[in-house]
This record gives C-alpha cells, structure tokens and sequence, in this order.
C-alpha cells in the first residue's frame, strides 16, 4: 500500500437543462430544470465511447461497470455523484478506460450526493488492467479477482495478465470525497483502487478525502501515480486516535 501527499483545491459548477444519456441497461432521467441543474443518472454497464459534459450532474447508480472496451471521458469541471443507498460506483474493467483528465482550475469531482455527506455515502473508482501481478485466481497465476464483491459470472472484477505497458486511462486533477464500501471485513472497495494497473496509464493530481477505508490501494500493477493526496481517511483517522490516546494514557502515568 502506497500514500503520497499533496493538495489542491476544486470546485465544480454545474448549469444545464434536461438530457439523457444511454447506457446498457435501465437508464432514468431525473428533469431539474426548474433549478438549472440536470441529473443524469448512469446504471448498468457503459458498453460504448461515452463523454460525461462539465455542464451536467450524473448519478452513479449502483456499480456501473465501463466495458467491452469502451472509453468513457469527462469533461474538466465535471461532477458525478454516487447514489449513497444504492453504493453507486464507477469500475473501469480490463480493456476499458476512464479518461477523466481535469484542470487545475476545472477539476473532476466525484462525490456524495447528500447535502450533508458523510464516509461511504457511496463506493468509489475502480481500475482494472492487464499488467503483472502475484495474484492468482482458480488456478490462473497473474489474475486476481478485486475485493469488494465486484466480479460476477463475466469476470468483470478479474485483474492480471502480462503486459506491463496496458493503458487503463487518464486521472488528472480529480477529487473523490466520501467514498468506501465495507463488502465484507478486510473487503473493501477504497477511494481509488487499482488493480494490475500498466504503466501506460496516467495518474496525477488526484485528491482523495473522507475516504471509509484506505484512500487509495494498489494490488500488482506497474503503473506510476504522481501529486497523489490521502486527506482523513478513516484508517489513517483511527491510527491518529489510537496515537492519541496511547499519549493521553501515558501522560496520565506520569501525572500518577
């Protein structure tokens, strides 16, 4: 596990009137055009090229898989939330590519979708990608299946293979705040969770906050990260609490 520090500052601004974007499987439109804000909600897999619009909101819902080798791009100054009753949240399969490639005065923002946010109001982002790894899965060396109850029957959360140059994307000056999901102890989905990630894949300025787990994990993979920030993440939270009470305890006995 790796964690790196540096910070920069986001804000998103959304305007819009009413859209639809399809994906494979049910897809509902929600029309706030009384507010002049849009939500487009995204479920079901993403099977084609899609580009998410900075001027558009888009809601996670449940795990949304980007497959059959589809790129999925976003706009700087785009925001996504994830649906924090359904565990929204965004896995970019082997082959496929998130290519979200903000700006230092546009960034892209994935989020809680509740006005008062909280850790784990949603899952987070995943990457999958065909670099080396030590995993193994039903006797395949290389290949591991990701935590967080993500593979199905289609291998859809298998990582691995051979080619350390695979090329999972872009991300570039993104946020994620308030990501992380509990699938069962030590099964998490993370802030940003990278599986068998190639060196190909560009990673920069990427700012994960209030994360319900680790903010970011790597599991095999050759890919380079660069300015990554890990911003109060529950587990690095709970070892400054810890930390502060062994001090408390000991100040006490020397007080005694």
């Amino acid at each position: 596990m790796k964690k790196l520090f540096i910070l920069f500052i986001a804000t998103g601004l959304i305007a819009g009137s009413c859209r639809k974007i399809e994906v494979d499987g049910p897809t509902t439109t929600i029309d706030n055009s009384n507010n002049g804000t849009e939500n487009v909600i995204l479920e079901g897999r993403i099977t084609e090229n899609r580009t998410l619009k900075a001027q558009y909101t888009y809601k996670l819902r449940g795990l949304v898989y980007v497959t059959n080798g589809a790129v999925l791009t976003i706009e700087p100054g785009t925001k996504i939330v994830g649906e924090s009753n359904r565990n929204g949240g965004l896995i970019v399969t082997r082959n496929a590519k998130l290519n979200a490639d903000g700006t230092a005065d546009k960034p892209i923002v994935f989020t809680s979708e509740s006005s008062t946010p909280k850790r784990g109001d949603w899952a987070g982002i995943v990457l999958l990608g065909n670099a080396p790894t030590n995993a193994s899965y039903n006797g395949q060396q290389g290949i591991g299946e990701i935590e967080g109850g993500i593979n199905n029957s289609e291998g859809m959360g298998l990582y691995g293979g051979t080619n350390a140059a695979d090329n999972s994307g872009i991300l570039r000056y993104v946020r994620i705040e308030y990501a992380g999901y509990a699938f069962l102890p030590d099964k998490e989905i993370n802030g940003l969770t990278f599986g068998g990630v190639g060196n190909q894949t560009v990673v920069d300025y990427v700012q994960v906050s209030y994360a319900n787990d680790d903010s970011f994990e790597w599991f095999g993979g050759t890919v380079n990260c660069k300015h990554l920030i890990s911003l109060f993440t529950l587990e690095r939270f709970l070892m400054i609490l810890i930390q502060i009470m062994v001090m408390q305890e000991r100040c006490s006995l020397v007080l005694l």
